[in-house]
């Protein structure tokens, strides 16, 4: 586990105010750069990278890993049945989210991001993504029920 700023810095400019400072940490401008070359470092490397936040912690538990680990001769995974369900359970899930008891308890939760090796990832839109939901947070602390993990994946 990483501190908050380490697993994703905020975009350049980005102004953290408030109860927002503690994921902050003290980090100097060079440990944010080195930070920030690191997220990098995953996210165009790694087959998949997954930060995830718990609301209010200052650690981010970063699940990551490389398709060089997998066997030639293995199978596709999900397989049959487990391929439908990774298409059905997001396209349920955002028919949910439509509605109106699901927009009272829940705030932004997940971002899922594709890499597309002829283009070029802004990473600044991620981190302002991964930052805006983290503010949205702690805006909202008193009025939101539930405290689910906020996480990015970013993934081949």
């Amino acid at each position: 586990m990483v501190g908050v700023v380490r697993a994703i810095p905020p975009p350049p400019g980005m102004k953290l105010e408030g109860e927002i400072l503690v994921v902050r940490k003290g980090l100097c401008p060079r440990e944010v750069a080195a930070a920030q070359a690191d997220s990098e470092r995953r996210a165009l490397n790694d087959y998949y990278a997954e930060p995830i936040w718990f609301p209010y912690h200052d650690k981010v538990w970063i699940n990551t890993w490389d398709r060089a680990d997998i066997p030639k001769d293995a199978g596709s995974y999900p397989g049959g049945w487990g391929k439908i369900l990774q298409f059905v359970e997001p396209i349920s899930m955002q028919v949910l989210q439509k509605t109106p008891m699901y927009c009272k308890l829940a705030y932004p939760s997940q971002l899922e991001i594709g890499k597309d090796p002829a283009e070029k990832i802004d990473f600044t839109n991620v981190q302002r993504a991964w930052w805006d939901a983290i503010i949205l947070k702690y805006a909202i602390s008193e009025k939101a029920p539930m405290c689910m993990p906020l996480d990015v994946r970013i993934m081949d």
